[in-house]
């Protein structure tokens, strides 16, 4: 066989070579696609329940009337009083897990999400410790 008779004969398996690589470079670029927009509503999933079961313990325990009447009371006999919760529990599992994925959302979604955290959290640590000096008082 000649040089140019094993050239011809080699063309159909290079040829194979790289539509397979194609193939696999494309089918792991659709598969890495996939799996991240899999994973992006799996994240949106998880604080948007964690989300609505934090706002949903507020409206059934009636925070907001609560504070509502507190102010209504300062109003009366222009009076500041502190505004305190107990909180016993830790209700951000979901965001603590999932803080370094914020990225896999839209970027509006993301800055909604760590914004709702961000001031959740500052509401908690300003009204569950009495006893700190910067202890939240609402004025009338």
């Amino acid at each position: 066989m000649t040089w140019e008779e094993s050239a011809i004969s080699a063309i159909p398996l290079i040829l194979a070579a790289v539509i397979g690589g194609a193939l696999a470079i494309v089918g792991g670029f659709f598969g890495h696609v996939w799996q991240t927009r899999k994973e992006r509503k799996s994240v949106a999933g998880a604080f948007a329940g964690e989300i609505r079961a934090i706002l949903g313990i507020i409206r059934k325990r009636r925070y907001m009337e609560g504070i509502e009447a507190l102010i209504a009371a300062m109003k009366a006999d222009n009076v500041p009083r502190p505004f305190h919760l107990d909180v016993r529990q830790f209700y951000f599992t979901v965001f603590e897990a999932n803080a370094g994925k914020l990225g896999l959302l839209p970027s509006n979604c993301a800055s909604d999400v760590a914004t709702f955290y961000v001031i959740t959290k500052s509401l908690l640590e300003d009204a569950t410790n009495p006893n700190k000096p910067t202890d939240v008082a609402i004025h009338p």
